[in-house]
């Protein structure tokens, strides 16, 4: 049988009805998520999707990610609903995907398949002391670099970036015990989680060093319009998108506009 593949609008329909249910877990156990990243943009300035985008990306401090995934794994209301974290088999992201599992899709740069989906991150405490923060966030950043490159898929025929650098990590790669070095970079992403700084971060991003937020920017919530329906984003929206991106009303050059190259098809 051949494949029925999903178009964009398909594939974004199928993404907010992952979204929709984790925001009905979210209320039903008190539990605080926030739409960040082009997500948070998309809403900011589009009322939806970035146009050339095709994913949603959700944020929760360390605490609350912990309770939601492990909702997620028990809940039986949607058959559709899987995880994936690190106790999934050759998953290696240290944040977690919830997935459509009557789909698949491939991201055309990286060689894992798996349901459609919405990226669930874990905001973890950085150390206060600029410097201090400063290294812990690069060495996380080079870590995660040698983790991208496990996932690379080289034998596609379109423009990898850094493809050079990521072929010498993924051949780095091969000598580690990869579960392991993952596991270990889990650890070390959450090495403050019991102190109390003022800010926190993602370590698993391409951001670097603007991956860096003060904690009071998520005090309180807002709701954001997405497409057809409302959910929630920091109050303090402005500060986190500029942190990001700069002047973020301000459409990108074209070239600059990329999308995950993800396709998509039923079961």
């Amino acid at each position: 049988m051949d494949k029925k593949i999903l178009n964009r609008d398909e594939c974004r329909k199928v993404e907010i009805n992952i979204l929709k249910e984790i925001d009905k877990i979210c209320k039903e156990n008190n539990l605080n998520y926030y739409i960040c990243y082009g997500t948070l943009l998309g809403a900011v300035r589009h009322q939806g999707f970035i146009p050339w985008d095709d994913d949603i990306d959700i944020m929760l401090f360390r605490n609350d990610y912990d309770k939601l995934i492990e909702l997620l794994k028990k809940q039986e209301r949607c058959k559709w609903l899987d995880v994936l974290d690190l106790e999934c088999d050759d998953y290696y992201y240290t944040f977690a995907k919830a997935v459509d599992n009557r789909t698949v899709a491939k991201m055309e740069d990286n060689i894992t398949e798996h349901g459609l989906w919405v990226d669930i991150f874990p905001y973890d405490n950085y150390p206060d002391e600029k410097r201090k923060r400063d290294n812990f966030i690069m060495k996380a950043y080079y870590k995660r670099s040698i983790i991208v490159s496990m996932l690379t898929d080289f034998l596609i025929s379109g423009e990898i970036e850094h493809k050079y650098i990521k072929r010498f990590l993924n051949i780095y790669s091969k000598l580690l015990n990869k579960k392991k070095f993952v596991n270990n970079y889990n650890t070390y992403c959450q090495k403050y989680r019991h102190v109390d700084t003022k800010y926190v971060g993602s370590l698993f991003t391409p951001y670097k060093l603007k991956e860096c937020f003060e904690k009071k920017w998520f005090k309180n919530r807002k709701k954001y319009k997405f497409e057809d329906d409302y959910f929630y984003g920091p109050s303090m929206a402005d500060e986190y998108l500029t942190q990001l991106y700069g002047n973020y009303m301000k459409l990108p050059p074209k070239k600059q506009r990329r999308d995950h190259k993800v396709i998509a098809w039923k079961k």
